[in-house]
């Protein structure tokens, strides 16, 4: 293995470079209500602060993404179905047809010229923004769904046998690139900085990074490492030494990427239990999300969220909100704020340094199932189980 004996000190960032951050009490945050009033008025009418609504899914929505001029959106549901609609006006632009089964991946390539999207089946469609389809794949059973993030006409996905496929879009000399299974299923999937590598998650808790160009192992982190159930979310530091995993079994770990090597085993606060299954149901680390170098955030399906500065490692913070959270990630220019889809059917943000509540949006009457940031941090679009689309502003 390269650089195997390197110096696991490598990857920290001196405590002096690191803002402090001011612990909180164990005492679970409170912000809009007790749970059981909340469970109680769920299907009663909301006060909803959202400035847009889109409601042509009829059953829930499973993903969304935002155009990089902000202008567009995609989404994609249970239903079978998928849209390109306007911000503005929620008006559709064009429908996206073509699946068999639940839409579970929609995104927007790197320059916004082409929408991708992906149904549990294994149907991926590609159009343009005129709505005319370009291209149109059909793998195994998908599981997740990405484009390279310099190269905008090279798409990349994950299936449930294993495999990964890569495909360079093109009319006149199209290409396509498999990654082989290992037997265990592909879950999750991010493309580091230099768009050379991809690092990607697996349902028997290791971990691979691959050279894109040919499609080879570069390192491989086992089960002997990271047992701890299925990796089912991964993040990359902002300089891409540092990997984070999250798993079924409310664990969390770090891996250097020069040593291929897991330096951080951070066990949530509840992962102690005995029942494994009670773990799984309830307890899953839903999201990773690096802030900068050695600040990590980290977030269950339980409500447990924690700040980490992995240059310790010490946990600065943690809290438990009442329901759980399905997606967290920090905002691009303001690496202080984290964003929380939650259970409850609230987005919530908060400041890092604090773990204070900034703000939240209310106005779904079921939980969220993903949201997306405009390129400019002005709104959210978040999309729920209530088969609804919702545009918020976000505050400065």
């Amino acid at each position: 293995m390269e650089n195997d004996n390197a110096d696991e000190q490598e990857e920290y960032i001196s405590q002096d470079d690191i803002e402090e951050l001011i612990d909180l009490d164990n005492e679970p945050i409170n912000d809009e209500g007790d749970e059981a009033n909340f469970e109680a008025d769920m299907n009663d009418v909301i006060d909803d602060k959202s400035i847009g609504n889109f409601t042509d899914h009829n059953e829930a929505v499973l993903c969304c993404d935002v155009s990089k001029d902000d202008k567009l959106v995609v989404t994609g549901g249970q239903d079978d179905k998928a849209y390109v609609w306007e911000t503005t006006t929620q008006t559709i632009k064009f429908n996206i047809d073509g699946h068999k089964d639940s839409v579970v991946a929609a995104k927007f390539n790197s320059n916004s010229s082409l929408v991708a999207t992906g149904d549990l089946s294994g149907v991926i469609l590609v159009y343009d923004l005129t709505g005319k389809r370009c291209y149109d794949f059909e793998i195994d059973d998908l599981n997740w769904l990405l484009w390279h993030p310099v190269a905008d006409n090279v798409l990349l996905a994950g299936t449930k046998t294993g495999e990964a496929w890569m495909w360079k879009l093109s009319q006149t000399n199209p290409q396509c690139k498999t990654f082989q299974s290992y037997g265990s299923e592909n879950i999750c999937a991010k493309i580091f900085n230099d768009g050379k590598r991809i690092t990607m998650g697996y349902e028997d808790g290791s971990v691979r990074i691959w050279d894109l160009k040919d499609a080879n192992v570069i390192s491989s982190i086992t089960d002997n490492q990271t047992t701890s159930g299925s990796v089912i979310c991964i993040d990359l530091n902002s300089d891409n030494s540092l990997i984070a995993i999250g798993t079924v079994y409310a664990t969390v770990k770090v891996i250097n990427v020069n040593t291929s090597k897991v330096i951080l085993t951070i066990q949530t606060r509840s992962s102690d239990k005995s029942n494994e299954d009670e773990v799984e149901e309830n307890d899953s680390i839903e999201g990773v999300a690096f802030s900068g170098k050695n600040i990590l955030a980290l977030a269950s399906v339980n409500g447990v969220v924690e700040i980490w500065d992995i240059s310790g490692p010490v946990k600065r913070n943690d809290f438990k909100l009442d329901f759980g959270v399905s997606k967290i990630s920090i905002d691009n220019s303001n690496l202080h704020l984290l964003y929380c889809g939650c259970l409850d059917g609230y987005f919530r943000v908060f400041d890092l340094r604090s773990c204070d509540l900034l703000m939240t949006a209310i106005g779904h009457t079921d939980q969220i199932l993903d949201y997306a940031i405009s390129s400019d941090s002005k709104y959210v679009l978040t999309c729920s189980e209530d088969s609804t689309c919702k545009i918020f502003l976000l505050k400065n």
